[in-house]
């Protein structure tokens, strides 16, 4: 589930890549345009689904917060690295000297800490769009996400699963009240915040929740609806999150490729970039369909390479979170709470 919206994400990308900013927000106002605003928001709850799990089996949020560093920042380092040193000095129309003294350069470095700055000077000027790495926007909510559970999880409200569960309903439902009569403007990365948050609630109440093809459809088309009408995207977390569960858990046979590892990330760090060099490099990039069908092969060797050097052998090290979470104090309100929900 995770590599197919990974893959439309790439394809939604070749829009922007190809046209321009100006032709992606006409693109988005389209009936099938807006299709594409399912993408994130299904991203982003499958995500908190996962990470649930995660949670749960870390035993402790020291490890499960060294896991998520794990996960996020080694491959965001290399793939800032490789676009800020070998990308640009290649592309850029600047003297060398002058695009490693820029401001641009040394802001864009900071993509590495979650920083996101999205120029490189003197790079891809001459493309529909100077953006290098335009799917870093994401980033930053992501890494609001695990603040935010982290918080939630101190007091260990991730152990009361309905309480858990009512208060991210309460919430969803305070902002969709501000949108509908304060007038508040509603914001995307609020709304994914929120995705990933119902994803972690739809995970830790599963056994109480129907599996129900009825209900995933009601779900899928009142998150469809939900997001063409945006004065309703507050509404959408928890349908989003229902119907990625859904067709996430239908359970397809892998194809032998993708047993040998998770490419998702890697597809996530290096699609908008590889577009972004294709559409430099060869005018028959700019037509969307061949910037698609170029740029998905060239992203999965990236991907794979991403995956089997750095993020599998990071992950593998996990062995040292579990030491140093046996060395931490055990956290008492998670365990005050815990103890109530034994009782």
């Amino acid at each position: 589930m995770r590599l197919i919206l990974a893959l439309t994400v790439i394809a939604f990308h070749s829009v922007v890549t190809s046209y321009g900013h100006a032709y992606q927000s006409a693109f988005t106002q389209t009936p099938f345009g807006h299709l594409f605003s399912v993408i994130l928001p299904m991203f982003f709850a499958l995500s908190g689904f996962l990470v649930a799990g995660s949670l749960e089996r870390a035993k402790g949020l020291t490890t499960f917060l060294g896991l998520r560093a794990f996960r996020i920042f080694p491959a965001l380092i290399v793939d800032t690295i490789f676009c800020a040193l070998i990308i640009g000095p290649l592309v850029t129309t600047l003297p060398w000297q002058d695009y490693f003294q820029h401001a641009d350069f040394q802001h864009y470095m900071g993509n590495a800490l979650g920083i996101i700055h999205y120029h490189l000077p003197g790079v891809f000027q001459n493309n529909p769009s100077d953006l290098v790495n335009g799917q870093l926007w994401t980033i930053p909510m992501e890494l609001e996400c695990y603040i935010v559970i982290a918080g939630l999880a101190l007091f260990g409200t991730h152990l009361r699963p309905r309480l858990f569960a009512a208060l991210i309903l309460g919430f969803s439902l305070v902002l969709e009240a501000r949108v509908l009569w304060a007038g508040a403007s509603p914001w995307a990365g609020r709304t994914l915040v929120m995705c990933f948050l119902a994803g972690i609630a739809l995970y830790i109440n599963r056994a109480a929740i129907p599996w129900s093809r009825a209900l995933f459809l009601l779900c899928a088309a009142f998150t469809v609806a939900s997001l063409f009408d945006q004065r309703l995207v507050y509404l959408s977390p928890f349908p989003a999150a229902y119907t990625t569960a859904y067709l996430g858990l239908t359970n397809p046979t892998k194809i032998a490729l993708l047993k040998k590892g998770d490419y998702s990330y890697g597809l996530f760090l290096y699609g908008f970039p590889i577009q972004q060099v294709l559409v430099y490099q060869f005018p028959w990039a700019r037509d969307w369909y061949l910037n698609i069908l170029t740029a998905i092969p060239l992203t999965f060797i990236f991907a794979a390479l991403s995956w089997h050097w750095i993020e599998s052998p990071i992950l593998e090290r996990k062995v040292i979170l579990k030491k140093i979470q046996s060395r931490v104090p055990r956290n008492p309100f998670a365990t005050l709470l815990a103890g109530r929900r034994s009782a």
